[in-house]
């Protein structure tokens, strides 16, 4: 349960705009990817902008993998 409550203290930590920063970097690696090499964007890009959004949503509160 301690670590629980920790896992939860530290995500109260993490500002919005942190979340948002880590997010953007994700959405401007596809992009890049997309333009410069002129194809899809490698299909592990998705996957990482998935987690990123799991483990630092936009909305407030914490994520469902720190709930008890």
């Amino acid at each position: 349960m301690e670590l629980l409550q920790s896992l939860n203290a530290i995500y109260e930590d993490i500002s919005q705009e942190i979340r948002e920063h880590i997010y953007g970097h994700v959405r401007t690696a596809m992009k890049i990817f997309q333009t410069e090499i002129e194809k899809p964007a490698p299909k592990f890009l998705p996957c990482l902008l998935f987690t990123v959004s799991m483990l630092y949503p936009t909305e407030s509160g914490p994520p469902t993998h720190f709930s008890s």
